[in-house]
């Protein structure tokens, strides 16, 4: 029973515990829901809180980005007064790489400051661009004394022409380096700021070139306007060859070669897209990058070519007959020289360009062709001063011209044919004798002027000097220009009178023979007239002519008139010739026109002489028998001697 009852209030008791803890867990659950929707209120209050937070978050970043970037902006904006004063002072041309790091670092800090928003930095990058233009300028200056350095100038002359010397190669190596790095900083300036490396170096090479080639180039000078050996009548002459023009041109030529192969070394390299530089395929090289310097710094030599002929260019022009030849020695040694400069010189050009050697040899031509006809008009026109009787400077020219010429036949068969000298009537001699058709009608057309002129005791005289000496001279005192018996058959080879002919021999001594006559006439005639005109002197009452010459007192005023008249115009004879003397060079001339004259005088006077031998005519006959026959005759021989 009591075993019993013991379970059942065990029993019971646990059925109250039970029931507590059945209170218990459900006032839990209640607190446990509770806090599940308190939870839940608090999640939705915290929600739009994070947001808000997230937010500033983004503010205070973007406010710490823009703290940073104006932190930078000031500092990149600002230049220490240390790096100040280095720029001030300037580069150092033993050790650029200081100088050129702090450049470099203040043109970075110019290019940030240019992409810059803030107002401020526009005079801070302003201030900072004049640094960096500064620092630039002392980096070029130390590679155009780098430049000069290595471009001491040479006698150009005394140098073989391969063996011009170069830039040295370490040289170019260093200059190279330095337009790879200073580069990048001439890309944030302007042009207007600096001096291109290019330009710089095609200067200092132009002044080299200038300088070395000088000594070639006097003597290039010299050469075209000196006249080297002594011509007809000891007229000064041009010798064939002596020019040296070629020399200048192929001197100027070698040392453009040696010149593209630094200027394709230092610039031979195009800039890409990012900044780099590249090799390139010549054909791809920019005007600036290599044609241009190299353009600029050849162009001294086509400046002395110029140069060098502009003053013989111009004689040429303005008296042909004397000065052309230096011009046809210059189209023969130069025209093979024109090719060469093309590939050393134009075709390395900035294009367009032109051959300088080329437009040479075609401005000799040019006046060439143009000679031809000045020199028949020079011929034509000249005219001897008043009593001039010596030999024209007209006359000479055209003797050594008509004698020098055939030296340069080819080149003038060319010239000839190209204005078609003659014209093309069947009359004409063939094509091959252009020169010596040319060469006729010069000489037909000095003496037609000399042949033109109105007889007198000068004229006369004049004429016969100079067709004495064109007939000596071109005629009958010849020799080959040329003696090389390769060339037997050419016109160098044959004297002057081969190439003219018997016509122009003959042209020349039926001029002689009118003017020789025409001479007697109007020199000796008077003195001839005077000796056997039976005509008395004019009185106030004029002249009497007695019919019968009887009476004793005419008779003897006649012999006093013909002796009085031949003692004056004899006196004016002597002196005539005295002042201007006639063939004085030409002894066939002479020794004709000596018997011609005493055929003339002796025998009247001779026989005037012997009849009045006795002087009964006058009170003192030797005032007019001043001289007897065999003295006349000696004077005569004295007047051509």
């Amino acid at each position: 029973m009591s075993t019993t009852s013991e379970v059942d209030a065990e029993c019971t008791l646990l059925e109250q515990n039970l029931t507590k803890v059945n209170n218990l867990t459900n006032s839990m659950s209640s607190m446990v829901f509770s806090l599940e929707d308190r939870m839940t209120r608090l999640e939705g209050a915290v929600t739009p809180l994070q947001s808000s937070t997230n937010g500033l978050d983004v503010v205070c970043r973007n406010i710490q980005s823009s703290l940073n970037a104006i932190d930078s902006d000031q500092r990149l904006s600002t230049i220490t007064s240390d790096d100040e004063q280095a720029i001030i002072a300037g580069a150092d041309s033993n050790d650029i790489r200081p100088y050129l790091k702090l450049v470099c670092s203040l043109c970075n800090q110019l290019k940030h400051l240019k992409h810059s928003q803030w107002s401020s930095s526009k005079n801070a990058a302003t201030d900072l661009k004049n640094h960096v233009q500064s620092g630039t300028q002392s980096l070029l200056r130390v590679f155009q004394g780098w430049v000069r350095d290595v471009s001491i100038p040479i006698d150009a002359d005394s140098w073989n022409l391969l063996d011009f010397p170069g830039i040295p190669q370490h040289a170019v190596a260093r200059l190279s380096a330095f337009i790879d790095a200073v580069y990048p900083i001439l890309d944030q300036l302007d042009d207007s700021a600096y001096t291109h490396p290019s330009i710089i170096y095609s200067s200092e090479r132009a002044r080299y070139l200038n300088i070395s080639l000088q000594p070639i180039y006097k003597k290039s000078q010299f050469s075209l306007d000196a006249h080297s050996k002594s011509g007809p009548l000891g007229t000064p002459l041009y010798l064939k060859g002596s020019q040296s023009l070629s020399s200048l041109i192929k001197t100027a030529i070698a040392m453009a070669d040696v010149e593209w192969l630094s200027v394709v070394a230092l610039f031979g390299r195009c800039v890409d897209d990012t900044g780099d530089k590249k090799e390139t395929n010549p054909s791809d090289y920019s005007s600036h990058s290599i044609h241009s310097p190299f353009t600029s710094a050849i162009a001294p030599a086509a400046t002395l070519i110029h140069s060098a002929t502009s003053n013989i260019f111009s004689l040429a022009r303005s008296t042909p007959l004397k000065h052309i030849f230096p011009v046809l020695d210059v189209i023969e040694g130069v025209t093979p020289l024109a090719e060469p400069w093309d590939k050393a010189v134009t075709a390395r050009c900035t294009q367009p360009s032109t051959n300088q050697v080329a437009a040479l040899v075609e401005e000799c031509r040019s006046i060439a062709l143009h000679s031809f006809s000045d020199v028949i008009k020079r011929v034509r026109l000249h005219n001897e001063e008043k009593h001039m009787t010596d030999v024209s400077v007209v006359t000479n020219d055209t003797i050594a011209y008509l004698k020098e010429i055939p030296a340069y036949s080819n080149t003038m068969e060319q010239l000839l044919r190209r204005v078609e000298w003659g014209g093309r009537s069947e009359q004409r001699a063939p094509r091959a004798n252009l020169l010596e058709n040319y060469l006729r009608d010069v000489l037909t057309n000095l003496i037609t002027t000399l042949t033109h002129l109105k007889p007198n005791a000068y004229t006369t005289i004049y004429t016969l000097n100079n067709l004495s000496v064109l007939r000596r001279e071109l005629i009958e005192a010849c020799e080959p220009v040329s003696l090389d018996p390769s060339k037997a058959d050419s016109p160098s080879n044959r004297d002057i009178g081969d190439l003219l002919g018997e016509a122009a021999e003959d042209a020349l001594n039926d001029a002689l023979r009118t003017w020789r006559m025409a001479y007697l006439d109007a020199v000796w005639k008077p003195s001839q007239v005077a000796l056997t005109s039976d005509e008395l002197s004019t009185t106030n009452q004029g002249p009497h002519v007695p019919t019968a010459l009887g009476g004793s007192a005419e008779r003897k005023q006649l012999i006093k008139d013909k002796f009085s008249r031949f003692n004056e115009a004899f006196s004016h004879l002597e002196s005539l010739h005295t002042k201007h003397p006639v063939a004085k060079r030409d002894k066939t001339l002479l020794g004709r026109l000596g018997k011609e004259c005493k055929a003339m005088l002796l025998p009247p006077y001779a026989t005037l002489w012997g009849k009045n031998q006795s002087g009964d005519f006058a009170k003192t006959p030797s005032k007019y028998m001043r001289i007897t026959p065999d003295q006349l005759e000696a004077r005569i021989d004295g007047l051509f001697v």
